[in-house]
């Protein structure tokens, strides 16, 4: 809810609407109660199959709009859009090495930007012709066209502002800025219509630990708006964004990604090899060695992540 709200709040104020609809938690309601809420009441994924169109389209075109700002140099000292920013372009005023303990950061927005684990069987039941090999080819192509986005734009942003980049860095660019207003327009159809791609994961895990399989009318609604409204409303009170994809990425994320899928795998040839549907291969045993490390990899990530995060946002132990 968070990052509609920033994001449709600096489009509003550069379109000049007045104050009360410009107001980010103003702003946040209304597209949660007008949105939102109607997206995450869908059922079925193939519904939004436009939309995400919409959505990628716009992260590519931001991509190509960041990349034009920094080769025109519009945002470099006496350039066209210089006096009219938030805060100025700044390099080489601090030296920086990923060997820094607080570059852990990176290291747990990552694991925010890929966690898609949760909606796997609803894009496996989704897919068509579906089969194991081709659901595959998806995968690979969509980890692969998500990784150029992301380091694209991280690339393209910290190279225009530096150290000075925001946690969002389009709040960097100038609300004059004609072509990254539209970048705006575009991130914002992203987010607005991934939003309930990731909710629906957060509703049937939910459901799940209830031992809810098949909601009725009346629980799925309840818990929709549950839901929702507490996630509507830790938008309204968290305001860095940096500090959410970090500590979000370092706890949830290594739980979802690293923890949970090799306890699950571990204890299935436990129970399978102990049924005797299965046989304690050497392969097996190295998967279960493999398994275990990676667990224990994600504890050790997701603890210094996190404590890193909290760290970095709220004290000046890291500086």
């Amino acid at each position: 809810g968070r990052r509609p709200g920033d994001t449709a709040s600096a489009l509003a104020q550069t379109f000049g609407l007045p104050a009360v609809l410009a107001a980010r938690t103003n702003i946040l309601l209304l597209l949660t109660g007008g949105v939102i809420f109607p997206l995450c009441l869908l059922k079925n994924l193939k519904s939004l199959q436009f939309t995400s169109l919409l959505g990628i389209g716009g992260t590519v075109y931001t991509g190509v709009a960041m990349a034009i700002r920094l080769l025109d140099g519009s945002y470099r000292t006496g350039g066209r859009f210089a006096g009219s920013i938030p805060a100025q372009p700044s390099f080489n005023v601090k030296g920086g090495s990923m060997a820094q303990l607080s570059s852990l950061i990176l290291v747990s927005m990552l694991s925010t930007a890929f966690i898609a684990h949760y909606n796997a069987p609803k894009f496996y039941h989704d897919l068509k012709e579906k089969s194991v090999p081709r659901y595959n080819k998806v995968v690979y192509a969509s980890f692969a066209c998500a990784i150029l986005a992301f380091v694209s734009i991280n690339a393209f942003g910290f190279l225009t502002f530096g150290g000075a980049s925001l946690g969002f860095v389009l709040n960097n660019y100038s609300k004059a800025d004609t072509l990254i207003t539209l970048a705006r327009v575009g991130i914002f159809c992203s987010i607005l219509f991934g939003y309930p791609l990731v909710f629906v994961g957060l509703r049937d895990g939910m459901l799940s630990l209830a031992g809810i399989s098949n909601p009725d009318s009346k629980t799925f609604f309840a818990s929709s708006v549950g839901l929702l409204g507490f996630a509507t409303l830790a938008s309204l009170v968290l305001n860095n964004l940096g500090f959410v994809s970090s500590f979000g990425g370092a706890l949830f994320g290594s739980m979802v990604i690293y923890i949970f899928p090799t306890l699950m795998m571990n204890a299935a040839i436990k129970d399978k090899t102990a049924k005797g549907e299965w046989e304690m291969t050497p392969q097996l045993q190295r998967e279960q060695l493999l398994n275990s490390f990676i667990c224990g990899l994600g504890v050790l990530l997701g603890g210094v992540g996190a404590t890193v995060s909290v760290l970095k946002n709220f004290t000046k132990v890291l500086g």
